[in-house]
């Protein structure tokens, strides 16, 4: 889980019209790779919170500057993917970020309580990024099976406050769901 950010970036950047990256797609892979390697590494969860919502960022970015630069079609099939792809690994970064944290403060306990713990972490681990891959993937397979149904409406000029309405709360869920997620200290 350490090295995500070394084959995300280049996977989600290259695909981004060089127009929308100011011509510099190498420049951008590096930082966020660099940002995110190292925020992972080093344990600090913000570096690589920051360096996934980059590339969640400049994701939407290369979609909109279709309109605003005229540069070449992204394919939108291929945005909703990589665009899970990011939002999956950096809920599963964070979590091994968590685990690795709380199991480092029982790494040196031998007592039955600390094993029973370790045991209990591990299991969470298991669990937890077992359920985030399932729902990556169903939510994945949703958006890639109402494409078509998309392609068949239009959305007029009066109607986009409503679609930027439907999609920010869309994003406010999202946040919601990464921001209160379970730790290991919680039971159910």
């Amino acid at each position: 889980m350490r090295l995500q950010h070394v084959f995300l970036a280049p996977l989600v950047l290259l695909v981004i019209p060089p127009a929308a990256l100011f011509q510099q797609p190498l420049f951008f892979v590096l930082a966020v790779a660099l940002v995110g390697l190292a925020g992972n590494v080093s344990g600090r969860s913000y570096l690589a919170t920051t360096s996934s919502l980059s590339l969640l960022m400049l994701l939407i970015w290369g979609k909109a500057s279709e309109s605003i630069l005229k540069t070449g079609a992204l394919d939108t099939a291929v945005l909703l993917i990589e665009f899970s792809m990011v939002l999956f690994f950096m809920e599963a970064s964070s979590t091994v970020l968590t685990f690795n944290r709380a199991f480092e403060s029982l790494r040196k306990k031998d007592d039955e309580i600390s094993q029973k713990q370790k045991g209990w972490l591990v299991n969470w681990l298991r669990g937890l990024l077992s359920r985030q891959g399932k729902v990556s993937l169903a939510t994945t397979a949703l958006s890639i099976a109402l494409l078509p149904l998309a392609g068949f409406t239009s959305i007029s000029n009066s109607q986009l406050v409503v679609t930027a309405t439907i999609l920010f709360l869309a994003v406010v869920v999202l946040f919601f769901l990464l921001v209160f997620r379970r730790e290991p200290g919680e039971r159910a």
